[in-house]
C-alpha cells in the first residue's frame, strides 16, 4: 500500500481516504470548532460588555452583539491613579519572571546531563516528584 501511494501527489492520497476516515475528520473538526467557540465565547461576552450600555447588561439584554456604545468604563480606568506603575509592574513582573525562569531551567538541564554531578539522583528526583 505504501508503494501504491508513494509516487501519488498529496490530492490524490487524499482521495485515498475512505468514508469513515472523511466522517472522522468532518466530526473531528466539528467538534474543535464547538469547544474553541466555546471557550472564546466569555471573552468576547466580556468585551462587549464593556463597550455596551449598562442599562442593557443590567436587565441582561446583551448575548452576542452590543447594544449602545458606551467607553465611560474607558474612561473611569484611565482616572485610576498610578496605573502606569501598575502596567510598568506587570510588564517588569513578567519580563523578570520568564528571563528568571528561563536561566534556571536551563541551568537545571545541564545539571542533570552530567553523571558526575553532586547529588544528581536526589535533585532529579525531586524535581521529577514536583
Amino acid at each position: 500500500m505504501a508503494k501504491a501511494m508513494e509516487g501519488k501527489s498529496l490530492s490524490q492520497k487524499k482521495r485515498a481516504m475512505g468514508r469513515a476516515d472523511v466522517t472522522y475528520h468532518i466530526v473531528a473538526v466539528a467538534c474543535f470548532v464547538l469547544i474553541g467557540l466555546l471557550c472564546a465565547y466569555p471573552f468576547y461576552y466580556l468585551m462587549i460588555c464593556t463597550v455596551s450600555d449598562s442599562q442593557a447588561i443590567a436587565l441582561g439584554q446583551i448575548t452576542f452583539l452590543p447594544k449602545g456604545l458606551n467607553l465611560d468604563n474607558y474612561l473611569q480606568v484611565m482616572k485610576i491613579q498610578n496605573l502606569g506603575n501598575a502596567l510598568k509592574n506587570s510588564i517588569l513582573r513578567t519580563g523578570l519572571g520568564t528571563a528568571l525562569s528561563l536561566l534556571v531551567t536551563a541551568y537545571m538541564a545541564y545539571f542533570f546531563t552530567k553523571t558526575e554531578m553532586w547529588g544528581r539522583k536526589f535533585w532529579y528526583r525531586m524535581v521529577v516528584a514536583t
